[in-house]
């Protein structure tokens, strides 16, 4: 929903002392974005006994929030028709006609606004957007035009731009437009995502020019370190992306864990082992470890994890099992791998220990049959 009005506290002021307990609670929770709870309060409530336009109205609302477009459209017409005079009624009509793509009613609705709605943020958002829909660009990009002379909030009008630039696919203007909202102080969070916007759209160097100038200011951003080495990862610079999460990581131990796998599948196994120790979430911590000693062929190691992997329950993962069983085997330990071997039961890994099982055997038949092999 664009926005929650007035409207909500109009109601609380009208409530009498019998409707506090339900309307004007739901009121209140609608206010604070507490539509699901707002919902159950309005099933305590007697339409026979409240204002039945009002209440037609909150529930518009939450249907509206639950994108149940066609029945929201069917209360904010009921509360018009039980005459609610509120005409802000017609700003959230006109949401929902929109959602719908009934762009014609959409702009009737919006039209039926008060001269209050219609100095608003949410009614050039929504004028601009029916217009945009309907092919009339010039239009929309005048309409927000309009709304930043009036003062109005510029940084949702700047992500609103943004979206509209990265539809006809002008990806240059898009990035200007990202650092012209950066120089606005627009929020952080916004100029990120418009970033990953990029990113998705493959311009991975535009993407980077502003993450960059971001990572200026806010170096260790977790959320940033990510959307940095996702756009290397993209650009098939695995290593960049582990060099990044990796002096991260050195701030932010949440990152380890990305930063020594990228940095493992480059086949930088001793780094990867050093992010490993950092890593503070124990169960990932244990299954990358393990990759590790099997990266390194140091099966002699792994059992000395067993405790460690049963205390985190770790031994119920059937991949963990078979590389212990696996690991079992190459460390020359065969009784305990076709132990663990009894353990697995999916289909693609109980193929995988029938050929072990086959090895165990001719290693107990035939010693040197495989010496190679251990």
């Amino acid at each position: 929903m664009i926005f929650i009005s007035f409207l909500v506290f109009s109601i609380l002021a009208s409530a009498s002392e019998d409707e506090v307990d339900h309307m004007a609670l739901a009121s209140m929770l609608i206010r604070d974005g507490h539509f699901i709870r707002a919902e159950k309060t309005l099933k305590n409530v007697k339409e026979d006994e409240v204002d039945k336009a009002k209440l037609a109205s909150l529930q518009g609302m939450i249907l509206l929030h639950k994108k149940d477009y066609e029945e929201a459209i069917r209360q904010f017409e009921k509360a018009i028709d039980k005459g609610l005079m509120d005409s802000e009624i017609y700003i959230y009509l006109s949401e929902a006609e929109l959602r719908l793509k009934h762009y014609v009613k959409a702009q009737f609705s919006l039209d039926k606004a008060g001269e209050k709605e219609k100095q608003k943020l949410p009614y050039y958002l929504l004028s601009a957007e029916i217009a945009w829909q309907q092919g009339e660009k010039i239009k929309a990009w005048q309409q927000l035009n309009v709304a930043e002379n009036k003062g109005l909030n510029l940084a949702v009008l700047m992500k609103k731009r943004f979206s509209y630039l990265m539809e006809e696919k002008l990806y240059f203007s898009a990035k200007e437009l990202a650092f012209k909202a950066m120089q606005a102080r627009s929020p952080f969070v916004d100029i990120l995502a418009m970033a990953s916007q990029l990113r998705v759209a493959k311009q991975y160097d535009l993407s980077l020019l502003i993450l960059q100038a971001l990572a200026f200011k806010s170096p260790h951003d977790e959320t940033l370190n990510l959307e940095l080495a996702q756009n290397y990862i993209a650009k098939k610079e695995n290593f960049s992306a582990g060099l990044i999460l990796e002096e991260a990581a050195r701030v932010q131990p949440s990152l380890a864990f990305e930063a020594a796998e990228i940095l493992r599948q480059q086949g930088k196994v001793y780094r990867a082992q050093y992010l490993n120790l950092m890593t503070p979430d124990p169960e990932k911590k244990l299954k990358q470890k393990l990759a590790l000693y099997i990266e390194e062929e140091d099966y002699h190691s792994i059992p000395f994890m067993m405790p460690q992997l049963r205390q985190y329950n770790l031994l119920e993962d059937q991949d963990i099992r078979y590389a212990l069983a696996y690991s079992f085997f190459r460390a020359g330990d065969l009784d305990q791998s076709e132990k663990q071997i009894q353990y697995i039961q999916r289909d693609d890994l109980f193929e995988k220990s029938i050929e072990l099982r086959k090895e165990i055997s001719k290693c107990k038949e035939n010693g040197w049959a495989c010496s190679e092999t251990i």
